[in-house]
Formats: C-alpha cells, sequence, structure tokens
C-alpha cells in the first residue's frame, strides 16, 4: 500500500564443497513497531535534553547495584566536565568551591543518613564561579542500604547576582536615607 515498513531478515547459506551456495535458509520479521518506539524513545530524549537545557536543570541517577552513575548532558555542562566522562564522587568534588566542599559531604553524609537533600553551594567552572542548587531523593532497602538515588542540579548563578543587587541597592538605600536623615 506504498507504507514503509522495517524488516529484520536473518539466513545462512548452506555451500557445496566449492563454496558454491547450493541452498539458503532465513526468516525476516516486521520490526516496524519496534523502530516506531525507538523512535519515539529518541524524540522523548531529545525533548528532555531541550527543557534541561532550556531551565538550566540537569538531572542524575545512581545505581549502587550496578554501580552506575548517570549524568544528563545539561548535569555535564553546569559542571563543565565534558559529557562521557567517566564519573565518581571524586571527580564531582573537583569542581565544587574549595570553601564549600566540606559543607557538601557534610550534607551527603547527612543524606546518607536519610536526611533530606537540598543545597546551595558554588562550583569553579573554567574560572569562573557559578551557584548551584541540588536535590535528590536517595532510596533504601528495609535495614538502611543505599540502592540508589535520583537527583537535580540547578544553575542558580543569576538568581544569586539578582539577590546580591538587591541586598547591595537595599544597603545603599539604608545609607542615603541615613544621610537624608542626618541632614534634617
Amino acid at each position: 500500500n506504498g507504507a514503509l515498513k522495517w524488516i529484520s531478515d536473518r539466513g545462512i547459506a548452506q555451500r557445496d564443497a566449492s563454496g558454491n551456495v547450493i541452498r539458503m535458509a532465513g526468516s525476516e520479521s516486521d520490526i516496524t513497531e519496534r523502530k516506531r518506539i525507538e523512535q519515539a524513545l529518541c524524540d522523548s530524549q531529545a525533548d528532555l535534553n531541550r527543557a534541561q537545557s532550556v531551565g538550566q536543570i540537569g538531572s542524575w541517577r545512581l545505581n549502587i547495584q550496578c554501580n552506575k552513575l548517570h549524568w544528563s548532558d545539561e548535569s555535564y555542562r553546569i559542571h563543565g566536565i565534558p559529557a562521557g566522562t567517566p564519573l565518581t564522587y571524586e571527580t564531582f568534588l573537583s569542581v565544587v568551591h574549595p570553601d564549600d566542599r566540606a559543607y557538601v559531604e557534610r550534607m551527603w553524609e547527612a543524606a546518607l543518613r536519610g536526611a533530606p537533600y537540598d543545597i546551595e553551594h558554588r562550583l569553579v567552572v573554567n574560572g569562573a564561579v557559578k551557584w548551584v542548587r541540588e536535590r535528590a531523593e536517595l532510596e533504601f532497602d528495609g535495614q538502611v542500604r543505599l540502592l540508589g538515588g535520583f537527583g537535580t542540579v540547578q544553575d542558580i548563578t543569576g538568581l544569586k547576582h539578582a539577590e546580591q543587587a538587591l541586598i547591595e541597592a537595599d544597603r545603599r538605600k539604608d545609607e542615603f536615607l541615613a544621610m537624608l536623615a542626618h541632614e534634617l
């Protein structure tokens, strides 16, 4: 009917002593639906990556049983680490601002004991300081052993700069009012 289909062909050739093909047997399967689902999954992943980029929010997933840590593309970008770089806790800590490392480690240790993990701290990326907000939800078994976790990291540098600008404007206003009161 003119519609495109994906077909998976598998076969084997039987040869004679001279190497000539004398018989072939095989099968073919219609894999159109599988290919449609694979494309939908790729499209969905691309949409998620774009949404994370627009929102400057990366995500990560930790699976203890498989010993795997997966970062989204946006998480790599926020941390200034090339995508695909093998990840360890030390890799992450290497970009945390030196003045914030002890705090981050202390809060992570508390999260490993069941405390909420929702923190703001600085990173040093290519010599520039960035502010991030990190949140995580860790998963434990019945014996309180860590199974894994899921988290987000959001670049809040712009918000922190705006907050500092408001604090500075408020300080200048107070100074002006104090001077005005003194003059009056």
